[in-house]
């Protein structure tokens, strides 16, 4: 039987931050333990830990979304000898049946809901709400028979 190693992923510095605050709020329970020789309940610890962890997880989901914003949407979705090109997804044409455009707070979300590339993840991107109606034109001029669901 051959002997495997475990390889562990390097941590970004969004999982780094995460885990020095656990490790943090563990060292403070453990020093609240030994001052005090008084306990918290687990439900106590997971609530003060949680409340910690929320506004860092908050911070972390605006930065995805930074990160997946685009300038030009146009050139973002892209047909190409019969695939759709979003980013760095390549779909099939013939697969693409429904896009989804949403515009929520001056930001415009683009998706295909209904095109995994793995199991829970499918295309998206966002950009200005004021170039919507100019990729919904784009949408409906290259591919006609697509539904576009707002």
């Amino acid at each position: 039987m051959a002997m495997s190693t475990l390889h562990l992923k390097k941590l970004s510095s969004s999982q780094r931050r995460i885990f020095s605050l656990w490790l943090l709020m563990m060292f403070v329970y453990l020093a609240y333990l030994g001052l005090t020789d008084e306990s918290l309940s687990i439900l106590v610890l997971s609530g003060i830990t949680n409340l910690f962890l929320l506004p860092l997880y908050w911070t972390i989901f605006k930065q995805e979304e930074m990160n997946n914003r685009v300038s030009n949407p146009v050139e973002h979705f892209r047909i190409e000898n019969n695939l759709v090109i979003i980013g760095d997804s390549k779909l099939p044409l013939e697969k693409v049946k429904r896009v989804a455009i949403d515009v929520q707070d001056n930001i415009a979300y683009c998706s295909l809901p209904f095109n995994h590339i793995k199991p829970g993840i499918f295309p998206n991107f966002s950009f200005a709400s004021e170039q919507a109606d100019e990729l919904k034109r784009h949408i409906g001029l290259k591919l006609p028979s697509v539904t576009i669901i707002e």
